[in-house]
């Protein structure tokens, strides 16, 4: 509990701020689009990445995804079509930790 206090944060960042920044320190970018060939699961998570995660009404725009380095999609059976999306990140960064051996 009360952990959300001790991840520091970035406020007020452009999305193309957030992109130079992970650029200039070589963390690849991977946005989540349900139109992604790649799963979840398919992403090497070892290496420095960043996520980004659009609202849960209509996710990144065609622009910001086509910015992302990488696209990514969960999975899901039909009728489910999207996640909430602290649920969706929550599945991904799961993911990470798994294959980073941290879990």
């Amino acid at each position: 509990m009360g952990s959300a206090f001790r991840v520091p944060l970035w406020a007020g960042a452009t999305f193309e701020e957030a992109l130079g920044w992970c650029a200039e320190r070589g963390i690849r970018t991977v946005g989540t689009d349900a139109r992604a060939t790649a799963t979840h699961t398919e992403i090497d998570w070892t290496t420095p990445r960043a996520v980004i995660v659009g609202p849960e009404a209509g996710g990144l725009t065609d622009a910001e995804t086509r910015a992302a380095d990488e696209s990514v999609r969960i999975p899901m059976r039909e009728p489910v079509e999207s996640l909430n999306v602290a649920v969706a990140l929550g599945v991904i960064l799961y993911e990470a930790l798994r294959q980073r051996k941290l879990l």
